[in-house]
């Protein structure tokens, strides 16, 4: 019998040989009968114990899906975690590491750092959603808006500290530095 075929339901009856089964695709029930009653009984038995493995094969292939599911959620979990950890290290290195003006900017406020384009500067204090309390490489500190700066890395080694500065004009601030755009 077909999966579809399985029976999905057994009635017996005072009738020693006779019993119905109900199939899925079939909206009348079949009457069989047995030869006799053990023969009926027979039967009876081994529709039940296909159902019944039926049943059990159907609650392993729900509990594995289930457990499949389990898993990918999980490893999605995992993967958010580790895209969370990822932009808190960025947003770390761009305290640490440094950032790059983006723009020219001249203010009339004293608190506000002039900033020209290309620029390296050193975050001081990124607690603020749109100043940051920045440092030039000439020692100033003040304030610049946090869409002016773009963060960049420091990679020691490889190009000279000389050609760096003379690349955006700016003395180096710390021995040999080279500054690349995240």
């Amino acid at each position: 019998m077909g999966l579809s075929q399985q029976p999905s339901s057994t009635r017996l009856s005072s009738d020693k040989r006779r019993f119905q089964v109900t199939l899925k695709q079939q909206s009348a029930p079949l009457t069989l009968q047995a030869a006799n009653g053990a023969v009926k009984a027979l039967w009876v038995a081994e529709i039940e114990r296909v159902l019944w493995s039926h049943f059990a094969s159907l609650k392993a292939e729900a509990l594995k899906r289930q457990q499949q599911k389990q898993q990918e959620l999980q490893k999605q979990q995992q993967q958010l975690q580790q895209q969370i950890s990822s932009i808190e290290e960025d947003s770390d290195s761009a305290a640490s590491d440094g950032l790059e003006a983006v723009v020219d900017f001249a203010s009339q406020d004293a608190a506000m750092l002039p900033l020209r384009r290309g620029e390296f500067l050193v975050a001081i204090n990124t607690d603020s959603e749109n100043y940051w309390l920045v440092e030039n490489r000439e020692g100033r500190r003040g304030y610049a808006h946090r869409q002016y700066l773009r963060p960049v890395r420091q990679i020691s080694g490889g190009v000279s500290a000389n050609s760096f500065s003379a690349s955006n004009g700016l003395p180096p601030r710390r021995g040999s530095v080279v500054t690349t755009a995240v």
